[in-house]
């Protein structure tokens, strides 16, 4: 079904509600804008409730659908944060070249923009914290152990160790040969 379907299924409050909580991603603060007598404490338990109805879930889950960044987007843009190279971005003063950045397409690259006693600071994101986001993503940094279970007529790993110890208490078990041709022969 398509978005207008799954909506058109809704009141039109719940209808309201669904497009502000995608917009907020705050179920109290999307309740009270559509019933704003409603007191906060009120707007968190019923925003919840209303998060818990198939029907709005649905409805939920297809407008994000249009309007979050898809994945490779997403991915895309992390990987240009933890690849850039700032020096090539700033002006003859060592300062960040805001209109140089907007124009490669890298604007999302700021983080902030503050005024200083004497010109503007810029921040950009943590190119670390981006090479951190894409190690994991690539499971760089995955603690899990790998195990590889042979389901062949081969015998286990716990069944080899004890046929040879096993072979070797057979030998050790063995009577002993004491005749002439014997190392044990006494002279």
């Amino acid at each position: 079904m398509s978005e207008e379907n799954k909506l058109s299924k809704l009141i039109p409050e719940h209808q309201q509600f669904v497009i502000l909580y995608v917009e907020y991603w705050n179920g109290r603060k999307a309740y009270q804008e559509v019933y704003p007598h409603v007191m906060e404490s009120t707007a968190r338990s019923e925003s919840s409730k209303l998060l818990t109805n198939p029907n709005v879930k649905e409805a939920v889950a297809e407008v994000a659908k249009t309007k979050l960044m898809p994945k490779e987007e997403i991915l895309s843009r992390i990987n240009s944060m933890a690849q850039i190279n700032v020096q090539d971005y700033t002006n003859d003063f060592g300062e960040i070249d805001i209109p140089k950045l907007k124009e490669a397409g890298l604007g999302y690259m700021i983080k902030s923009i503050s005024d200083t006693k004497f010109s503007k600071r810029i921040d950009l994101h943590d190119q670390f914290k981006a090479l951190e986001t894409l190690a994991k993503v690539h499971k760089l940094f995955d603690d899990k152990t790998e195990i590889t279970v042979n389901i062949n007529n081969e015998k286990s790993a716990e069944e080899e160790i004890n046929d040879r110890l096993n072979s070797i208490k057979d030998r050790f078990t063995q009577p002993v040969n004491v005749g002439e041709n014997s190392a044990l022969t006494q002279e």
